[in-house]
């Protein structure tokens, strides 16, 4: 059997994570796989792209995602595209490029494995990282109720709501001050909390308790995870971290490049997880 190649495309192509987790993750399946990076600061991305075609080839990811519009070369594209207009990967469906967003489906994969229903949810984001804005983005075309949006500086995030309003009309968008609002009663009526700040945060730390007390099922995605032992023996709570949500997008990749799902073991296995 040959090897087969993925290729990876950026400036600096260096920055891509991800190589070193697929190398791990081919390992772990024994698969005959090189990942080869290419820069392609000075050099035509379509012209790059026609290596994707050899029979050998499996596709390819970006540094950085890039929009719909800029990728004329492509045949189709997935459905996470669709939903978001991004392409952070390209794989071969046949003879076709088609063009996916690993970052958008592997985050909602990710969400529904763990048992979170996004049909009606009603969703809490305390900060605005980039990564919470991506993930807000993709639930917000699932069909949940409600997003509220909390921050220390309101202005920060009023193009960010402002833009869901206008792609989404259904969905209830709110603003408020991270320091002023009354979360005890936000807690209780929310079925997903994003952290996108550290829990040791003086106002995460005084609402946390609060809401773990209820005892009821909620699902956080801990963008930080910096404190694990913070979500020890809590059963009641399903915990997503930025790690687990990076393992899940790695394989969405594989997936598509293989044409076969990684293995349940190789999900669960701290060896092929970030670190």
């Amino acid at each position: 059997m040959s090897h087969r190649v993925v290729f990876g495309f950026g400036n600096p192509p260096s920055q891509m994570l991800i190589s070193l987790h697929q190398r791990a993750i081919f390992h772990g399946v024994k698969a005959l796989y090189n990942y080869q990076p290419i820069n392609i600061e000075g050099f035509y991305l379509d012209k790059c792209i026609g290596v994707l075609h050899s029979a050998n080839v499996m596709g390819c990811h970006f540094t950085e995602p890039l929009q719909v519009n800029q990728c004329p070369w492509l045949d189709n594209f997935g459905s996470g595209s669709q939903s978001s207009g991004r392409v952070n990967i390209i794989y071969k469906d046949q003879q076709l490029l088609v063009g996916e967003d690993t970052l958008h489906s592997g985050s909602l994969r990710a969400l529904q494995r763990s048992g979170f229903q996004p049909e009606g949810a009603r969703v809490l984001l305390l900060g605005s990282s980039l990564e919470a804005q991506s993930i807000v983005r993709s639930l917000a075309l699932t069909g949940i109720s409600q997003l509220l949006i909390l921050h220390s500086s309101v202005d920060r995030i009023r193009v960010l709501a402002s833009g869901m309003k206008r792609d989404n009309p259904d969905l209830s968008v709110m603003i408020g001050n991270l320091q002023s609002e009354n979360l005890q009663d936000i807690m209780e009526r929310i079925d997903l909390m994003i952290l996108a700040i550290d829990i040791d945060d003086p106002v995460v730390r005084a609402i946390l308790p609060a809401r773990l007390r209820l005892g009821e099922e909620i699902t956080i995605i801990d963008l930080f995870a910096s404190r694990q032992p913070f979500w020890e023996e809590r059963d009641e709570l399903r915990i997503l971290t930025a790690q687990s949500l990076l393992l899940w997008q790695y394989a969405e990749c594989f997936r598509l490049w293989n044409n076969f799902d990684l293995p349940r073991e190789l999900l669960t296995t701290d060896e092929y997880s970030p670190s």
